[in-house]
């Protein structure tokens, strides 16, 4: 078994990891939107966009799975539990 600290940072971590898709799905999204807008609007495009689309669910759904992580543990350990205090 991890100890409290371990437990957190790797709540952390999965965090982290949710958060890259979802921004880098946005930017997927908002570049192609752009540039949809400013040339004509091909497939390659739509496609690019949905694509983008799916990486933002996927980071929200992975989003989603930290936070019920995180709840999980503060509601077993305690809300401050594994934090570590600034020196």
């Amino acid at each position: 078994m991890a100890s409290l600290i371990q437990q957190r940072m790797a709540i952390d971590r999965a965090r982290a990891r949710a958060l890259f898709p979802l921004y880098g799905g946005a930017v997927f999204v908002g570049a192609y939107f752009a540039m949809g807008l400013l040339s004509e609007f091909s497939l390659s495009a739509v496609t690019l966009i949905v694509l983008g689309a799916v990486f933002m669910g996927q980071g929200i759904y992975a989003l989603k799975g930290a936070s019920r992580l995180k709840s999980t543990f503060e509601a077993e350990h305690g809300e401050n539990a594994g934090k570590q205090q600034p020196v």
